[in-house]
């Protein structure tokens, strides 16, 4: 059910079109018959009802017929919220015996008889939007009238003079400036059912008919991949595998799947096409990464180090919609090593040996040094001793 209502009348080659904002009357009680409608959803999957609301001044009257019962705060607080503290008078009855058998095995046609659809004019697209910006500024009852080139503006609670230096060439209020609301005019659920399609046509009576016809109805894509994680580290020249399998788990296909990685330092060889993968089933590849150095990708001066890369899923819908899912990857790129080269590890031990050995000879000779000292020392007191006795 629309919140704008809007009705078109043709006389004499003119056409006269008509909207009415959200807060006019009439579209308040057709709010809270929708209210009370999606209330009758929220407990059965496919309820049978109908609501017929009378609101104004401080009271609204509700009759429903439904399947279903419905609570009667749950009801009250529906009314509260679209039209204020308002005194709620609600009487609900079953769905007539015979309408519910008929409608047992199967949705016919009920009172609102048969519907003709029509496009929307530029006309009714104009007064539209006029309606929509003056309901921005002035959220409260209002009604709007294009009738060719004479432009109608009835808004409650709008000083004329505001609206006339917006809209210059319009008819502003020609009853004055006044308040509106429930509490000025009454309103009634379906009073706008006829002018909410405009130019269409809706007609009273029972009717059922069969025709066939096709529907195009497409399913959300939705797929899985495999989780993906790279080596702690990797060298530099080296080239390693990742698998590339996606998964179908959505009811309609997945078309033109492609993955690929991206990373400093790291080259696939290619991306992974996959094709078209149908729901159900899964499309399975592998991809060959190699390993270069950071500074082979450009905005890098490193050339190992850490290093992240995201692999990617790329997919488009029936629609023609290109759906992407990522993973988050990180490694690192190690320096290669070439055979009969020294690692950096090797060299250090062989420093730090040459280191201890060098240590070890200026040790030994001041031992010695400190030995023969003390052997010429002895030496010599000997043959100080020697001198004297003779």
């Amino acid at each position: 059910m629309t919140l704008w209502n809007a009705c078109s009348v043709q006389e004499r080659g003119n056409t006269m079109f008509e909207k009415v904002n959200p807060c006019h009357p009439d579209k308040v009680a057709d709010r809270i018959a929708g209210a009370l409608v999606d209330l009758a959803y929220k407990k059965a999957e496919n309820p049978r009802i109908a609501v017929e609301v009378l609101i104004g001044h401080g009271v609204c009257h509700i009759i429903a017929e439904t399947s279903v019962s419905l609570d009667k705060a749950g009801v009250t607080a529906a009314v509260h919220r679209i039209a204020g503290n308002l005194a709620v008078d609600y009487v609900e009855v079953p769905q007539d015996g015979h309408l519910a058998d008929n409608q047992a095995d199967g949705v016919r046609c009920g009172d609102n008889g048969i519907f003709k659809g029509m496009p929307v004019t530029e006309e009714q697209k104009k007064l539209s939007q006029i309606a929509r910006n003056i309901f921005s500024v002035y959220p409260n009852d209002g009604k709007y009238i294009l009738d060719g080139d004479r432009l109608i503006l009835c808004q409650s609670n709008a000083p004329s003079d505001a609206l006339r230096k917006l809209y210059p060439v319009a008819e502003i209020n020609p009853l004055g400036d006044w308040t509106g609301g429930t509490d000025v005019d009454t309103g009634a659920a379906n009073r706008k059912l006829g002018s909410d399609m405009a130019d269409s046509v809706t007609g009273g009576g029972v009717y059922t008919n069969t025709r066939t016809f096709l529907v195009h109805v497409t399913q959300p894509a939705k797929m899985n991949c495999d989780p993906v994680s790279l080596p702690k580290s990797v060298t530099a020249g080296e080239t390693f595998t990742l698998p590339a399998n996606v998964f179908n788990i959505g009811k309609s296909p997945l078309r033109n799947v492609t993955v690929n990685l991206t990373g400093a330092g790291l080259f696939p060889t290619s991306s992974v096409f996959l094709g078209d993968i149908q729901p159900g089933q899964a499309g399975y590849g592998e991809m060959k990464v190699f390993v270069g150095m950071l500074s082979m990708t450009e905005g890098y001066t490193e050339s190992y180090g850490k290093t992240s890369a995201v692999y990617t899923v790329t997919y488009t819908d029936d629609a023609g919609e290109t759906h992407t899912a990522e993973q988050q990857l990180s490694t690192e790129i190690k320096q290669p090593v070439i055979a009969g080269e020294k690692t950096d590890a090797e060299k250090q031990a062989e420093e730090e040996q040459k280191r201890a050995m060098s240590q070890w000879w200026i040790s030994a000779l001041a031992a010695f040094a400190v030995i023969a000292i003390i052997v010429a020392v002895i030496v010599v007191s000997k043959f100080a001793r020697m001198m004297k006795v003779r």
